[in-house]
């Protein structure tokens, strides 16, 4: 854009003006922030809003029952669909395995987790989703009341003759002491061959690690569920002692169905062979996004094992007086989750269900497409240890959604395609909320550092910059220049920085010069996450930050709660309009562009307003309020941008070649023309503004 010798002839600096006028901003001539060549960077993870709990892969009583809880509560089906879930597990968990291909083999039971901010009534919801797994329970604990209390009453008195019989046979004479051990072990044995049975349990809540293994070991499944995050303290170790890791294994096996063997010194060993543990939650954001911090939490696999779902917080837009839901509804629903428990209570083993051949090659083809996104390069790269479970994840979906199907004999009979086509659609929906889960834990450190290379950027106005002054602008935060390399890097691929080549090292050698990068002028109109600390968020369509921070508009949720990561931002925030200076007005493009500021007198004659640059007055009354726009829109600014105008009618010249050119449009986006006036009035405090050479060789010449 320069000649050799530094000058910028006024044609080049008309291209610039006239291209922003048209809608296709440059920049400065020369300068880093030209966005010559420059396109919309692309966010730094997926973008768009997340998807809404797709209700229609339930089978009919199971939706609808869920969208009317979601109704009568006015809470996201987000929140009763991911506990139906649950519930389906707590009921098949232990009872049922999958086994998608020879070889393969996977239990019913899930660990879900729900994150919505307080006052979203997650308490209603979990009480209407679990009530019938409640009174299952109760009834069959005063079903077989009276059998356990007939067997403990026999075991009682068997005890009593084996424990006086010992005693008779320590005290026998020599001759009949033979004949009193044998009959003191005979009555031992039967003592302990009556079997007292254990009540019914299927829910547990507030279990520490060691009461959850007893728990496994005697029913060998369980499943906890609580609107509560409680359960993550008690994963942590709330009453382990210091210096002792997280006691994770009961959940981690829990899962998996790997078996348990826990031997302590003073107790009896505990075993479980086949441990199935259902996890159902419904937490505040806070506590997801300090998951992260939980040691081992996240290299041991626990929350990988987790299916995520954020839904959009509907508090301050639901509907007063919603109707409950219709008792029709609520008896089937009731009816049939029990029927499934009932169809599952008396297998001795595990039953096993098999995918016929049209399921297993949909699961197959689902497996395929997942592999190729945990590579470095996919989308899931940064989150393989999730990413790798989600086709199992599909495997025990399809599994819980064909028992729901086929309630009373589904165990006896394969799973078809139609059910794994759902459990897919649902893990399609899952993956968005993982990603926006794991990217508020700051589960790729590569994006949270990018994330503050771009803050730094837009808080310093910074064009341009080497390695080295990144680093020295961020030293306790990169130990060293190196550790810059990969944010970098990602930063370049999203198109927000361009390297420039330095210059290669003098014949003396010495320390190679640092990279340059070119920061991208267009990433300065889009709305920035802080990383590393998310702001809170409130609304569902568009919300108020804190102060300071930027507002980002959303669409169904986006996870505004978890901190709005920028890959759920769909769009930059609207800019508050600024007090114009009289004759300006704001209009609307029609493809939806940012505000423009145009001169529009009122004509009463029905001819076409006049041009906005039919005199010199009118011209600079508009150039002031575009500068006013960017400055910030105070009556201040505004005054500077007057002077600025009046100090440099130049500037006006160059932007106006005249009403009747043909060849360029009226006012077109003046955001970034006023920008770039702002740039020139810089330029001009630093004493670098172009200036007018009157010279006889080229009075068009101008120069720094």
């Amino acid at each position: 854009m320069t000649s050799p010798n530094g000058e910028v002839s006024a044609e080049q600096v008309k291209a610039e003006l006239a291209g922003l006028r048209a809608g296709h901003p440059q920049g400065p001539v020369g300068s880093a922030g030209s966005v010559a060549g420059w396109t919309r960077p692309a966010p730094l993870a997926a973008t768009g809003t997340l998807p809404g709990f797709p209700t229609g892969t339930l089978p009919g009583w199971l939706a609808s029952f869920v969208q009317a809880v979601a109704t009568a509560t006015q809470t996201p089906p987000d929140l009763a669909g991911m506990l139906a879930l649950s519930a389906l597990a707590t009921a098949a968990g232990g009872r049922v395995e999958v086994q998608p291909r020879a070889g393969w083999r996977e239990p019913l039971n899930l660990f879900t987790a729900v994150a919505l901010p307080p006052g979203n009534r997650k308490s209603a919801v979990f009480a209407e989703i679990t009530r019938p797994l409640h009174d299952y329970e109760r009834a069959a604990v005063a079903t077989l009341a009276p059998a356990i209390a007939a067997a403990a009453l026999a075991k009682k008195v068997a005890q009593e003759r084996a424990d006086k019989a010992q005693t008779a046979a320590s005290k026998a004479p020599p001759d009949q002491a033979q004949r009193a051990l044998a009959e003191a072990g005979a009555l031992a044995r039967d003592a302990d061959a009556v079997q007292v049975p254990l009540p019914p349990r299927m829910l547990a809540d507030d279990a520490t690690p060691e009461a959850l293994v007893s728990l496994l070991a005697g029913y060998g499944r369980i499943a906890i569920l609580s609107p509560e995050g409680g359960v993550f303290d008690m994963m942590a170790g709330r009453y382990s002692r210091a210096g002792v890791g997280p006691p994770l294994d009961a959940y981690l096996k829990g899962h998996a169905g790997d078996p348990i063997r826990v031997d302590r010194k003073g107790r009896e060993p505990e075993y479980a062979e086949r441990p199935a543990l259902t996890v159902g939650l419904a937490v505040q954001p806070d506590v997801l996004r300090a998951l992260a911090d939980q040691p081992g939490f996240r290299g041991r696999g626990l929350l990988a094992r987790f299916l995520y779902a954020v839904p959009a917080s509907t508090v301050g837009h639901r509907q007063v007086g919603a109707p409950p839901v219709p008792a029709a509804v609520r008896t089937n629903y009731h009816t049939q989750l029990q029927a499934l428990c009932a169809s599952l209570a008396d297998l001795a083993e595990p039953a096993l269900l098999e995918f016929d051949p049209a399921a297993e090659r949909r699961l197959l083809a689902f497996e395929a497409a997942v592999e190729p996104r945990l590579g470095p390069a996919g989308d899931l790269g940064h989150l393989a240890d999730w990413g790798a479970k989600l086709t199992g994840a599909a495997a025990r979906l399809a599994g819980l959604l064909h028992l729901a199907t086929h309630l009373r004999a589904g165990w006896a009979r394969p799973v078809a395609a139609e059910q794994v086509a759902a459990a897919v659609q649902l893990a399609g929906y899952l993956t968005p909320h993982a990603l926006a889960v794991f990217d508020a834990m700051g589960a790729d450190p590569r994006t949270d550092d990018a994330r503050w290379l771009l803050a730094w950027t837009t808080r310093t106005s910074t064009r341009q910059f080497t390695r080295r002054d990144a680093h020295q602008a961020a030293r306790g935060r990169f130990r060293k220049p190196a550790d810059l390399d990969p944010p970098l890097a990602l930063l370049e691929e999203h198109g927000y920085l361009r390297r420039v080549d330095p210059e290669p090292a003098g014949p003396k050698g010495g320390r190679p010069p640092s990279p340059r990068f070119l920061v991208n002028p267009l990433h300065f109109t889009s709305q920035l996450s802080e990383p590393s600390q998310p702001h809170a968020r409130q609304g569902s369509e568009s919300s108020e930050s804190c102060e300071c921070a930027p507002t980002i508009l959303t669409g169904h949720g986006a996870a505004e709660h978890l901190g709005s990561p920028p890959h759920v931002t769909s769009e930059p925030s609207e800019l508050s309009e600024p007090q114009l200076p009289p004759g300006c007005e704001g209009s609307e493009s029609s493809e939806g562009a940012p505000t423009l500021l145009t001169h529009r007198p009122a004509r009463q004659d029905g001819q076409p307003p006049p041009s906005p640059y039919a005199d010199g007055n009118d011209r600079h009354r508009t150039l002031a309020a575009a500068i006013t726009v960017a400055a910030g829109g105070s009556p201040e600014d505004h005054a500077d941008a007057e002077r600025l105008v009046a100090e440099a009618p130049d500037l006006a010249a160059l932007i106006d070649p005249g009403a009747d050119d043909p060849t360029i449009p009226p006012w077109g986006d003046l955001a970034p023309l006023a920008w770039a006036l702002l740039e020139l009035d810089r330029r001009q405090a630093e004493g670098r503004l172009l200036s007018p050479d009157p010279g006889p060789d080229d009075p068009a010449r101008w120069t720094r």
